[in-house]
């Protein structure tokens, strides 16, 4: 029986960071195979999709009183997005390749030890406005090249 072998990437395509007022205040793409024409169009379709599923999720939770929603991530045929909210309402989304573990926790890590430690603490940033912290784009790319489904590639069988 012939095997045959399938190289499969599996990669990080792009990252947002939302105000609690819904502005995106930071976005970074990595591996995206199609580039936009009107980004910021693209970041205010991407906010009103969240706004929406997470709308979807609590009314269709047979425990609709309670305000964690339990959204984490969704997945298509095209790719995977990972959704963290912190207590605050800042929003991180994360979209990578669909065969990509949950990276919900690495949301969480971004936020504790890269946004807050760069971002929050830094008496020069004003919240809400967009991130440009030096320390904080540095860190950031290390985490997130650090993964081990960033243009890591694997062998199928």
């Amino acid at each position: 029986i012939y095997a045959s072998r399938k190289r499969i990437l599996k990669m990080i395509y792009n990252f947002y960071i939302y105000s609690r007022k819904g502005e995106c205040i930071y976005y970074e793409e990595w591996n995206r195979k199609t580039t936009s024409a009107n980004l910021e169009e693209d970041q205010k379709l991407m906010y009103g999709f969240l706004w929406q599923i997470k709308n979807f999720v609590v009314k269709s939770s047979p425990y609709p009183e309670q305000e964690k929603t339990g959204f984490h991530f969704y997945k298509t045929n095209a790719y995977k997005l990972h959704f963290f909210e912190t207590a605050s309402k800042i929003k991180f989304v994360l979209t990578s390749d669909p065969d990509s573990p949950d990276l919900r926790e690495t949301l969480k890590n971004i936020y504790k030890n890269i946004f807050v430690e760069y971002v929050v603490k830094n008496p020069l940033y004003k919240m809400g406005d967009q991130i440009k912290c030096e320390l904080f784009l540095e860190n950031l790319g290390k985490e997130v090249r650090a993964l081990p489904n960033f243009k890591v590639p694997s062998v199928l069988k």
